[in-house]
């Protein structure tokens, strides 16, 4: 899978993520998974194509119906946006971004699961000492 060269549109995201769930689609079962809001037929097929061209999708006749397959994982699309996040709001610091995040309502639940990441986290930089 090719790795993601620029950020996609929120637009594109939702169909991104609608592609992934279903893993593979028409332009109506794109339309049919997209549960963010609802979209015309027109646009899905519009940014399909569009995510074609910047080969995050692939095009395939199936039966005479165009079937859609991601080219690019999800997780390769999070990790860009998230670098790129990083970059342009935080000054590139991990650190920035995570004080951040929990400068906004955290609860006791989710302070601890940040706790455990860190601690794993830790230890792993332990044991490649």
């Amino acid at each position: 899978m090719t790795n993601p060269a620029k950020t996609l549109s929120d637009v594109q995201l939702s169909i991104m993520s609608a592609l992934w769930q279903i893993e593979q689609g028409s332009v109506a079962e794109v339309l049919a998974a997209l549960t963010d809001k609802p979209y015309a037929r027109t646009t899905v097929a519009t940014m399909l194509t569009r995510l074609e061209k910047q080969a995050y999708v692939v095009c395939k006749k199936v039966h005479g119906v165009n079937v859609y397959y991601p080219l690019v994982e999800q997780q390769a699309v999070q990790e860009s946006s998230i670098s790129q996040l990083l970059k342009n709001f935080f000054g590139d610091q991990k650190s920035n971004l995570v004080s951040f995040l929990l400068n906004e309502d955290v609860s006791e639940k989710e302070l601890q699961q940040v706790r455990e990441l860190l601690d794993q986290r830790q230890q792993k930089v332990s044991q490649s000492k």
